[in-house]
């Protein structure tokens, strides 16, 4: 089994495809474009909205409305503003830490060792919007 990092993911892409790596690039990027726009439209923030609530958690629970229940939507349709913690971008790039050095030192206290379902970044993500 082999395991995909960034560094490793064009070159495969270009395997499996028998695709240049400069067209695995061009068309991961136009895809990586596509989802950035389509989370932005989805996760806009309003002004008329005054209330802020963020939801922490695993990326698949998180973001699957089947299985959150579409908690995103029913908290919109309320009147809130939803920040996701951790969107598809965000784990691409894995940037998924919001807080600084700070947050992130305060949440290895609390956690020594990686936890399944991203639970550090979510530790940390709880400290920032704590």
């Amino acid at each position: 089994m082999r395991v995909i990092t960034k560094k490793n993911i064009l070159k495969m892409i270009g395997q499996l495809g028998h695709i240049s790596r400069f067209q695995a690039y061009r068309r991961l990027k136009k895809r990586y474009s596509e989802i950035k726009a389509k989370e932005e439209a989805a996760y806009r923030f309003l002004p008329t909205r005054p209330l802020k609530i963020g939801i922490v958690g695993e990326i698949g629970t998180m973001l699957e409305p089947d299985i959150n229940f579409d908690i995103v939507r029913k908290l919109q349709k309320m009147g809130a503003n939803v920040h996701m913690s951790m969107t598809i971008t965000d784990y691409l790039n894995e940037d998924t830490e919001r807080g600084g050095k700070e947050d992130i030192k305060e949440a290895r206290k609390l956690l020594t060792q990686e936890l399944g379902g991203h639970g550090l970044q979510s530790i940390c993500n709880t400290i920032y919007y704590g």
